[in-house]
Order: structure tokens, then sequence, then C-alpha cells
């Protein structure tokens, strides 16, 4: 399944010409038993908003890749460059599979824990030992994957225990005594469960590269969308042209 939005009129932009604020001018669930990608885009070119030009950003979820690799090759096809926006797995589409060209891939924009260019030696290491053994490189997923099982390995050790219910409340505890750290950085828990104390980055492809753009503390990020969310955030609207 594939979420999209995008964003034209009313758009906002703060001193530096970036897009703070605009309307929603669409906002739908897409999936292989109703609408296509290819729906979506042509809704988008049958019902342009003053023009293509006009849409500011788009923002996509997906659990498939190829889903994303099928709106960017669409929209680029039909003339539309504005910003793309995601979730950590839509930079996935510059790693592992895409046959898009580079240009098209510039302005694709991915929220994430994890910071592609991020120089400690242990991210270094990573890095290095996946390129040598998949040919490629890594991405978020593989990053979080491999933190993942690091964690495990780690906490059992410090433990000297395999018993889930002692190695929960280590982890949970974990943050004040010795965190660990690892290709992503912290991965520390609070009272609740829920991973804190760490950094999300937002990276931009661009030139064939990825790009860390800025960084923000996990928390503040966890603030902004609990005001952005609202009773209607989940209602998905349906494809209607206009002609």
């Amino acid at each position: 399944k594939l979420f999209a939005s995008y964003f034209a009129s009313n758009s906002q932009k703060n001193a530096k010409g970036e897009m703070v604020s605009g309307d929603i001018l669409y906002k739908g669930l897409l999936d292989e038993r109703g609408h296509s990608v290819n729906d979506l885009v042509m809704f988008l070119k049958e019902n342009e908003p003053g023009n293509l030009s006009d849409i500011q950003a788009f923002f996509l979820v997906s659990e498939r890749t190829q889903k994303y690799e099928a709106f960017v090759k669409g929209a680029r096809d039909i003339g539309i460059t504005a910003p793309i926006y995601g979730p950590d797995n839509l930079l996935e589409i510059a790693t592992v599979h895409s046959d898009l060209p580079s240009s098209d891939l510039n302005d694709i924009v991915a929220l994430t824990i994890y910071d592609p260019n991020n120089n400690t030696s242990e991210a270094k290491r990573f890095r290095a030992r996946y390129r040598e053994s998949m040919s490629l490189e890594a991405g978020a997923f593989a990053a979080i994957g491999y933190d993942a099982v690091s964690l495990l390995n780690y906490v059992v050790s410090l433990e000297n225990s395999t018993d889930p219910v002692e190695l929960g409340s280590a982890l949970k505890v974990m943050r004040f005594k010795k965190p660990f750290i690892g290709v992503t950085g912290p991965i520390v828990f609070d009272s609740t469960g829920l991973i804190t104390d760490t950094k999300v980055f937002i990276i931009k492809h661009d030139d064939g590269r990825k790009q860390t753009e800025k960084s923000y503390e996990l928390s503040d990020i966890q603030h902004v969308a609990k005001n952005l969310v609202g009773p209607d955030a989940t209602e998905p609207k349906k494809l209607e042209s206009s002609r």
C-alpha cells in the first residue's frame, strides 16, 4: 500500500525560502485491490492545481520500495520536480534496486534515525563491511537491523542472561548505566519501552549522494507529531477527477 498526499496552494515559506506550511490538496491510500500509483499520477495530471509547478511537495508512505519507485518515475515523467518526502525506507530506492536516473532522485527527502554520513569508527566499519559483503551501500534498514542484533548481544552479555523479563528490565535502565551506542547512535529506552535520548536526521538525495541536511532530538519530533495529528488524520480522500 502507498499513502500519498501533496501540498500546493496557500503555501507559506520562511525567510530562507523553505516551505513551512500549506494546504493539503490530496490525501489517499492506494493498493493493488483499488487504485494504482498510475491512477494517482494521472489524477495529478488531470487536476493540475493551476500548474504542476505549483505543487510544493509530496509525502509518501509505503512498506514497499517498488511503490516509491513507480510514483517517482511517473511524477518525474510528467514534469513534476517537487520534493518528495517520506520515512527512512524512501531512500532505499536510491540504494537497492532502482533503475531511475540520478536526476529523478534529486530532492528525495527522508526522516530517519540513521545518518549515512556518520563518521564514527563503528559506523565506518559497518558501511565498509556491508559494502564488501553486499556490493551495495548500507541503507537505514540494514543499519537498524544490525543495531537491533548488536543491542541484543550487548544486553545478553551485560546481564549474563537470556531471560526476557530480565533483559527487558535491563534495557529500560541501561540508559542510566552503560548505554548502547550503535551505528545509528545511542539506543536506549524509557520506562514505557519506547526509544529515547537519540537523534533523527533529515537526509536528502541530491547529485547522486545522500546529504545530511539537519538533525533533531527525537523528543522534539515526537512533540511536534502529536500536535499535528488530528481526528481525521487517517481518513483518505478518494481519487476523483474534476473533468
